[in-house]
């Protein structure tokens, strides 16, 4: 197809980079190019971006746009098989061939150059449809040219050939006879400031995401916001859950050690699942042991409180559920104690200042452990104190177990049970 001009995309490259600078969310980068792309004259009709990513539960995403579609998002596990649709992708020699040459490079340091090599697919003449499934089904919907190329992403200034980190990323057109060689050389001219508008992208959904996962997505949110120096503390009014696994240390000492690990991630699910379900937020995991608060913030005491309760009881039900599994299988049981308290906490920074916990410290933080640590004398799984009955206003969820000593802290106070 002849030429008809050179789009003109030094405005794109320039918000591209202006992108880079403001970090927007990923799939709201990609309509936004779309629009810019196809106001400059280039005919797109798709785009498909996809990267691997650092995140505790993801492995990879992909936005894929369509024009007059919504816009498709996807996420896949780590532990996801390779799908067959990757296995007979367009991007899946060129990864390779990256592979290759890098791994072909002596000297680590001089793999600092993305050096994957574009591929364009002239559907229209036939190229592709016969080797990748995605072409023909792209064929069957009208699709007549098909650019694809990888950047790869360094860190540390060096390039991984064992781990290409990296975005994808494919334009196809439905105009009759393809992209013309200057609309395609448009977009291939696009590449570098589309990787570096994804990149920093993906690297504050990154920190946000693994922030959440060490921290709880409250503490990280105000981590990636600034609140980082030692001593840096709001006081705050919370109700506090702790919950321990009764006999976790004699388990631990007659198990290897990734058996102990491997019931200890199922019972920790079934204990923070609830809590984060309803609204709460896991501040600590302590060996066998969990944290965690329902901020008031403002808000009333009686459905915090009611969430919290809720969620210690969903906690019960689900490590028992757990318990009664790992007993069919011959596997050890360990029951769950646990203790709701309301009081008043300092939220934020402690430590040293190499190295900093984001956490809730205080009396009441205290209250809530002792009281936990009465569950097994009392024999029952959960203690709570006045205090949380009272601002819960619900007289017929409680039983009374009457006044108790808690270790540490003199008078005794009266205690409570779920009724």
């Amino acid at each position: 197809m002849p030429d008809t001009g050179s789009p003109n995309t030094e405005s794109i490259r320039d918000w591209l980079l202006e992108q880079a600078l403001l970090a927007p969310p990923f799939d709201h980068l990609v309509p936004a190019m779309a629009d810019r792309v196809r106001e400059a004259g280039i005919p797109v009709d798709r785009i498909h971006l996809a990267t691997n990513i650092l995140h505790p539960q993801f492995d990879s995403l992909s936005i894929t746009w369509w024009e007059g579609r919504e816009v498709e998002a996807a996420t896949y596990r780590p532990d996801t098989e390779e799908s067959e649709d990757w296995l007979h992708s367009p991007f899946r020699p060129m990864i390779d061939e990256a592979e290759r040459r890098l791994r072909s490079i002596n000297d680590p340091k001089s793999r600092n150059k993305p050096t994957v090599t574009p591929q364009r697919l002239r559907i229209w003449r036939g190229e592709g449809p016969d080797r990748y499934p995605l072409l023909a089904d792209l064929a069957a919907q009208g699709a007549t040219d098909y650019l694809a190329y990888i950047t790869a992403f360094g860190v540390d200034g060096i390039i991984n050939p064992d781990d290409i980190y990296g975005v994808a990323a494919s334009w196809t057109t439905l105009q009759p006879g393809g992209f013309t060689e200057a609309q395609a050389d448009a977009l291939t001219a696009l590449r570098m400031p589309l990787a570096a508008a994804v990149r920093s992208s993906l690297d504050i959904a990154v920190s946000r995401a693994v922030l959440s996962a060490y921290l709880g997505a409250d503490a990280g949110a105000r981590v990636l916001a600034g609140n980082i120096r030692r001593g840096q503390l709001q006081t705050l009014r919370a109700a506090i859950l702790f919950g321990d696994l009764r006999g976790f240390t004699a388990v631990a000492d007659r198990l290897p050690g990734a058996e102990v690990v491997a019931l200890l991630d199922r019972l920790f699910e079934a204990m923070a699942g609830p809590v984060l379900a309803r609204g709460g937020q896991v501040m600590k995991f302590m060996g066998d042991a969990i944290l965690a608060t329902f901020a008031l913030d403002g808000s009333q005491e009686v459905p915090v409180c009611a969430a919290a309760l809720d969620a210690a009881v969903e906690a019960q039900a689900a490590v028992q559920a757990v318990n009664h599994r790992h007993q069919s299988e011959g596997k050890p049981v360990m029951p769950l104690d646990q203790a709701l308290h309301l009081g008043t906490v300092m939220y934020g920074n402690v430590g040293t200042e190499e190295r900093l916990d984001f956490t809730v410290i205080g009396p009441a933080v205290n209250e809530a452990n002792r009281l936990e640590a009465l569950c097994q004398p009392l024999d029952v799984p959960i203690t709570i104190s006045q205090s949380f009955t009272e601002a819960a206003a619900s007289p017929s969820r409680f039983r009374s177990l009457g006044p108790q000593t808690l270790r540490g802290l003199g008078e005794p106070r009266e205690v409570f049970t779920v009724a």
